[in-house]
């Protein structure tokens, strides 16, 4: 029975001190600004260049630097879009534009408790293919350019983001551009929950 009492007392010790070191590594990013997330949603293409395309989705990891001191912050997005051929209004039979994109942006946040706005802009790099069924193509990297805007939330632990974008690429002729609508979960960063904004 003694035996058993110390077994259970350091199970209940080293308990303690995994959950206190994980706190501690949490707290330490919270303070450092580093901040880490996925995003995924809808995109829309636009513009002449995306004629032949409908509705599709965006993926992204991202990671920035958002300390809670500071209105601007960084933070870098790598992205993957499919954009579907519409083949209602195309003879090109099934397949999809892919889109896999970096891009570095700058952050401007206007800090808030519970629910924290910002803008961003950034210029990238970005490799396209159109992916048709039954045929053969080639993939092109272009410059890439993206701006928009968002509302983090704080929630308890992480944050959560609703983000809108403008994305183009500087393609020969018509641009390629669309807009991607996502809602991000995002850990660490400046402030309460991770959010960008400031602690309170």
């Amino acid at each position: 029975m003694m035996r058993v009492r110390m077994l259970a007392s350091a199970a209940a010790l080293g308990f303690v001190a995994m959950t206190s070191t994980a706190s501690a590594q949490d707290s330490d990013m919270a303070r450092s600004g580093v901040q880490f997330g996925i995003m995924g949603g809808v995109a829309f293409p636009t513009g002449d260049g995306t004629d032949g395309v409908s509705t599709g989705y965006n993926i992204a990891g991202v990671v920035g630097f958002n300390p809670a001191m500071f209105p601007f912050g960084m933070r870098l997005d790598v992205a993957y879009t499919s954009l579907p051929f519409d083949t209602d209004n195309t003879a090109i039979g099934d397949g999809d534009v892919k889109i896999i994109g970096a891009w570095l942006n700058a952050l401007l946040k206007f800090p808030a408790t519970s629910v924290s706005p910002y803008v961003l802009a950034a210029p990238g790099f970005a490799n396209f293919k159109a992916d048709i069924e039954n045929a053969d193509s080639e993939s092109e990297t272009k410059f890439a350019a993206q701006f928009g805007g968002g509302i983090m939330v704080n929630l308890s632990g992480i944050a959560t983001n609703i983000e809108a974008k403008y994305v183009t690429l500087f393609t020969e002729g018509d641009r390629l551009a669309y807009v991607p609508v996502t809602v991000g979960i995002m850990f660490g960063g400046g402030g309460r929950g991770g959010s960008m904004g400031s602690r309170k």
